[in-house]
């Protein structure tokens, strides 16, 4: 008995009901559709052409001609969706211009679901429907069905919504999925939609979406690094194998420092971490279906790609350089001066000259007053005055000056110079003593990168570690190329730059002066000639070879690298016999790019963004990126030189020792000439007692003589 048929219109109808809080779309293949639309719609009319489609394809690009348009403002219940309605079972996952429009969202993803409804034939079983849907979406990229929900409409109100995740029926090399999730959730779902209350329909299926991807999301994602390319397809590597076999195939609890400590890296330890789960008790296969996978690619610098993506940001990475070039040493004797500024040195001295002026002309002034001229205990002179007024900055013992030299009027105002004098003095004390243990301030000719550019500078540059970048240096082959270096993707990126701040056009000087001669990154015809590099190549394993040129203080040599290795490579390179200072720039900014995690869109639920963000937010990530740093240190020209802490003790400096040395010369003239004053005090003290007895001698010779006569 056949069953009776509904016209096209009433189930188109109906799918627009259950639809009915999406933005619908009618796709059409000839205008003989008696239409009585309900709802806002967008009609687009495509004839039908040459649609012959095999089953192994999984996209075709017709020339969508939108015919009329209507748009109307809503308020959604829940969240913002499309629907697709196509009345035929022909039109199977279309792409191209249609989903160009700025009405829909792009194949990789969307802020809510697609909906692709396909009516059933009616000439034709349901099963033998939905099995050609399921093979046409089983043949397409997981990767690039973006937030597409498939559904097939028939004429008894039942929608049939397709499990995206269960791919395992007639693949060649299915994902592994544990089974007891497969028998629970089947290649799709029917659900039967009343007609008095087609909403319940969306929402039932609208939460069996979030359902199934909820569940089955995070058996479908990869570390990239896991993989390797053999002859053409994508297998597991041999050093994952081994890692799943011992930590999560035989073992039912994760001995988590142990895994960490096998791990090669942060990155591979945290896919672990996040993946553990879909690892344990599940059997690996040799090969993987590219189609079947999210790749993860751990953290790295945030890409520009296209499409939706989830970013969790956790550092900014930048170069700087070091060098040895034109370091100007500040002079010896400045330590003395160093403590104070120039001004309060000009007001310490102008206090003084005032204090002085002020006790000279109050001593002056007694002087010529008669009635008071008792009241000068001494006759001091202007030497005196100036002996106390600077004596006391001195901390030396005067006592017997002060009665002398200062005026009884200014004895208040002298006591309070001695307490401002001993703040003064105890201050210079405590920030010389600090600073003369320190070594010597070093002021080079350069600061910032873009400084160098302009001398003549030649960079050294370290090579990526890759095997055969490896090999290449080993056997003193060239590098003739920015691409083997890990930073050459910003060089060219800085170069680039077209705006007009003074500093980033500085550094797009210096990205284009390294972009010279490479014929790679370069503009340069492989047939002509190419000029000479500024840019020499280094590698971490040969640590000699940076010192060597390096230490080349008269030539203008740099070297550049990440920030975060300058700082571990300083130590090593400062800690030579050669007493030789080297410098790390002022500058971090160069080169600078985002670091973090950017975690490709995945449809309703991204288990490995959730995870991530778990983990960074707890601080988990963090404890584990300083236990990795602690143990697994990068390797870099401290490593392979055996160099874990400075060999020279700071007293062997030569810039450690130099200011003890200017303060022994110091205390050395200063000894000169004390001495010196005490001689010719001495001197002056004989001189003075000769005179005396001169004096007296004559004296008495004049006085017997002058009783001789008087006799």
């Amino acid at each position: 008995m056949e069953l009776p048929r509904v016209p096209i219109s009433n189930q188109i109808s109906s799918v627009m009901d259950i639809f009915a809080h999406c933005m619908i779309s009618l796709i059409l293949e000839n205008l003989d559709v008696d239409l009585n639309l309900s709802h806002p719609t967008l009609l687009i009319f495509e004839p039908k052409q040459n649609l012959t489609i095999g089953l192994n394809e999984s996209y075709i690009f017709p020339k969508f001609i939108f015919q009329r348009t209507t748009f109307f403002r809503r308020k959604n219940p829940k969240r913002f969706c499309w629907v697709n309605v196509f009345p035929t079972i022909g039109r199977i996952f279309y792409r191209g211009n249609f989903l160009l429009s700025h009405l829909f969202p792009s194949i990789r993803g969307s802020i809510g679901p697609v909906y692709f409804v396909w009516i059933a034939n009616q000439k034709q079983r349901i099963q033998d429907q939905l099995d050609k849907i399921y093979m046409r979406m089983l043949q397409t990229d997981l990767k690039h069905m973006g937030n597409r929900e498939f559904c097939l409409f028939d004429n008894f109100q039942n929608i049939y919504h397709f499990n995206r995740y269960h791919r395992q029926d007639r693949a060649h090399n299915p994902n592994p999925v544990p089974l007891h999730l497969i028998h629970r959730f089947p290649r799709y779902t029917e659900f039967f939609c009343h007609k008095d209350n087609s909403t319940d329909c969306f929402y039932q299926i609208d939460e069996m979406s979030e359902l199934v991807a909820t569940t089955f999301n995070k058996y479908f994602w990869i570390f990239t690094p896991w993989m390797d390319v053999i002859w053409g397809d994508l297998e597991y590597n041999l050093s994952f194998r081994k890692m799943h076999t011992k930590h999560f195939f035989q073992n039912s609890q994760i001995n988590w420092i142990t895994l960490a400590n096998e791990s090669k890296s942060l990155d591979e330890f945290i896919a672990y971490t996040i993946l553990a789960n879909t690892l344990q008790n599940i059997s690996i296969p040799q090969k993987i279906a590219f189609n079947e996978k999210y790749f993860y690619h751990g953290s790295a610098s945030l890409r520009n790609s296209r499409g939706n993506h989830q970013i969790i940001r956790l550092a900014t990475k930048s170069c700087s350089f070091i060098s040895c070039y034109d370091i100007k040493q500040e002079l010896s004797y400045q330590v003395f001066s160093k403590p104070f500024d120039i001004y309060t040195w000009i007001a310490i001295c102008l206090v003084v000259i005032i204090f002085i002026v002020m006790s000279f002309l109050t001593t002056w002034m007694e002087k010529d007053d008669v009635q008071n001229f008792k009241s000068v205990k001494n006759n001091a002179g202007v030497e005196d005055i100036v002996i106390v007024s600077c004596f006391v900055l001195l901390e030396t013992s005067f006592s017997q000056y002060i009665s002398r030299a200062i005026p009884t009027k200014l004895i208040p105002a002298f006591w309070f110079w001695i307490v401002c004098c001993s703040a003064i003095t105890s201050m210079y004390k405590d920030v010389f003593i600090a600073d003369v243990i320190q070594p010597y301030h070093r002021n080079p000719s350069w600061s910032s990168i873009y400084d160098l550019e302009p001398l003549g500078f030649k960079f050294l540059l370290p090579v990526t570690r890759y095997r055969d970048l490896d090999l290449l240096y080993a056997k003193g082959i060239p590098i003739t190329t920015l691409l083997a270096f890990e930073f050459s993707s910003q060089v060219a990126q800085s170069a680039r730059y077209e705006g007009n701040l003074s500093r980033l056009l500085g550094y797009k000087k210096v990205a284009k002066a390294l972009m010279v001669g490479d014929r790679t990154v370069g503009k340069i015809s492989f047939t002509s000639q190419a000029p000479s590099r500024i840019w020499q190549e280094l590698h971490y394993k040969w640590p000699w070879d940076l010192y060597t040129n390096l230490s080349k203080c008269q030539e203008k040599y740099v070297y550049l690298d990440n920030t975060e290795n300058i700082m571990e490579i300083l130590p090593f390179l400062n800690d030579n016999k050669d007493g030789i200072v080297f410098m790390k720039g002022a500058d971090d900014k160069f080169l600078s790019t985002h670091m973090g995690f950017q975690v490709d869109y995945t449809h309703r639920k991204n288990f490995v963004y959730d995870q991530l963000k778990k983990l960074v937010t707890c601080g988990i990530y963090d404890w584990w990126k300083a236990w990795f740093k602690i143990t697994k240190p990068t390797k870099l020209f401290p490593h392979y030189a055996n160099w874990t802490k400075p060999v020279l003790n700071e007293l062997e400096r030569r810039d450690f020792m130099s200011k003890f040395t200017s303060l022994c010369n110091v205390w050395a003239i200063c000894c000169v000439i004390c001495t010196s004053v005490c001689f010719i005090e001495i001197r002056k003290k004989l001189l003075h007692e000769i005179a005396i007895w001169t004096y007296r001698i004559s004296f008495q010779v004049k006085l017997r003589l002058f009783q001789e006569q008087d006799a």
